[in-house]
């Protein structure tokens, strides 16, 4: 039961715990990881985590904690990949372009694969002005 508990606090749930059915979307996917998380497997594996929200509040904690998550996500924000730690980035078929940490705002990748690089500094969403974001 302290293993529940613990669950709850970690992914902000706790004020939750009564509720039935009236749950946000955000809310219920953290219901979902927390499931797993107390069946305390070896590895936690996220496929496709497409919302920001989730890894902040849902997988980021886990992750604190010492465990092993593998996430797999595709064309990601600046604001997402800003989030992850480490890297296996592959190309088309079974070659790997890069593999290891992400360093300060993904400066140990761009050294790697471009070599002079300027770090990203904005979180400027594609297809908007400089103004707009």
């Amino acid at each position: 039961m302290n293993l529940i508990h613990e669950t709850l606090d970690l992914l902000e749930l706790t004020a939750m715990s009564g509720l039935v059915g009236s749950l946000s979307v955000g809310e219920k996917k953290r219901v979902t990881i927390g499931v797993e998380v107390v069946a305390n497997p070896s590895i936690l594996f996220f496929d496709d985590v497409g919302s920001a929200s989730i890894l902040m509040h849902g997988v980021n904690p886990i992750v604190r904690t010492g465990r092993t998550v593998l996430c797999t996500i595709h064309q990601p924000s600046i604001s997402i990949f800003q989030l992850f730690v480490g890297l296996l980035l592959l190309q088309r078929g079974i070659y790997t372009a890069y593999f290891g940490d992400l360093g300060d705002v993904s400066v140990k990748m761009l050294e790697y694969s471009s070599p002079g690089t300027m770090k990203i500094l904005s979180a400027i969403k594609f297809g908007t002005s400089a103004n707009q974001s």
